[in-house]
């Protein structure tokens, strides 16, 4: 199919709507809502607008996510009259947003305020005057919500329902009170059908649904002379920590994260690397088990992810019997730290405090179960 962009000839093959087409051609279109990776084009977010004309048809500026493509078609994406709407399209979302940007836990982060730039919105006279207050739920150990600072994309529900299966996740209210919420309404806390994968605030573009932050209660630990830190790192963060730092994709750094945790004063960095093994070996070893037992539960399924485990417990309790009693590479040096590394090193277990770098939200909900602990103290801090 041949298209004109912004007067210069394009073929497609693949591309459906104008949006698609514009971005295999590499033509910037704003939006917030369209998320590649995701069939999702709501046109909830208004933003990704173009002039299109169509050789048998009207022509006017519209949605790209939603205007399917036509042989001959032309596309205008930087016209003043485009970049006008764009701008007002913008101040409309402004205007009933919290704008407590300075404590939002995406400043200097957000989708919302990077587009607000690329299309030159310099003021907003609607900021915040429409905003009817929206409840935040910070009940929750793995995933906080902050519904004012919802724009009502729904990226969070499309991964949730077409990724992870789950629908936990919907649009509530009506209006400007309207945001994204649990399907089943109440606390987060209190969710059984959320598994804490954390892919909602993956997608998210502000500072509605964040990972909860526990960087002050370490930085508390780090500077208590009481207390002695003990650090792990998941195999995984050695190379997303690298590359969110600017290093080339699959970096290692892990040497730069040993020096730097040593540097604010970790006592021990311990390497998850080892546990992770454990869990293959004890994994093993209960597979053979159980193959040599006739009346043994298979197929055998790991029980290294949390958010799985939770997907099972939740969802699938029948196949409760499938999962491993094996610990989590994270549960197994956690006890390792509570137990064998004071012994070893003649520290007082009381003051032990261990911290967990990892890739995954539920690895928060995890640390907090009551078979990873002893005597009520967590073999994860």
């Amino acid at each position: 199919m041949k298209i004109f962009l912004n007067n210069e000839p394009f073929e497609t093959k693949e591309a459906k709507t104008v949006l698609e087409a514009a971005r295999e051609a590499g033509v910037f279109i704003p939006t917030l809502c369209a998320y590649p990776g995701l069939s999702h084009t709501p046109g909830t977010c208004g933003i990704c607008l173009a002039e299109i004309s169509y050789p048998d048809g009207p022509s006017g500026i519209r949605t790209s996510c939603r205007a399917p493509l036509q042989e001959g078609m032309r596309i205008s994406t930087k016209t003043k009259e485009v970049r006008d709407a764009q701008r007002a399209q913008l101040e409309l979302l402004f205007a009933d947003h919290d704008f407590t940007c300075q404590t939002c836990s995406r400043y200097g982060d957000c989708e919302l305020l990077d587009l607000s730039a690329r299309v030159g919105l310099n003021t907003a006279k609607y900021t915040r005057k429409y905003y009817p207050g929206r409840p935040a739920d910070t009940s929750d150990i793995s995933i906080h919500l902050d519904a004012g600072k919802c724009i009502r994309c729904e990226r969070c529900v499309e991964v949730c329902t077409t990724v992870q299966g789950l629908s936990s996740l919907m649009l509530h209210g009506k209006g400007g009170k309207a945001a994204i919420g649990l399907t089943e309404g109440g606390l987060w806390l209190d969710s059984n059908r959320c598994v804490r994968c954390g892919q909602c605030t993956v997608v998210c573009p502000t500072g509605a649904l964040t990972e909860n932050d526990q960087t002050e209660q370490v930085v508390d630990w780090l500077e208590d002379p009481n207390v002695v830190t003990v650090f792990q790192f998941a195999p995984a963060v050695r190379a997303t920590l690298g590359e969110a730092a600017g290093f080339p994709a699959g970096t290692n750094v892990e040497k730069k994260i040993i020096a730097a945790l040593k540097k604010v004063g970790a006592d021990y960095v311990l390497d998850t690397n080892f546990t992770a093994d454990v869990t293959i070996m004890e994994e093993g070893t209960e597979l053979l088990e159980r193959i040599s037992d006739k009346n043994s539960t298979l197929p055998l399924f790991t029980s290294c992810c949390p958010a799985w485990v939770n997907y099972v417990e939740q969802h699938k309790p029948e196949l409760i019997p499938h999962l491993s009693t094996t610990r989590s590479p994270q549960g197994i040096m956690g006890s390792l730290a509570k137990t064998y590394l004071p012994a070893k090193k003649g520290v007082n277990k009381e003051q032990l405090r261990t911290i967990s770098i990892m890739p995954c939200t539920a690895k928060k909900d995890e640390a907090t179960r009551k078979a990873l602990s002893k005597d009520g103290v967590p073999d994860t801090d």
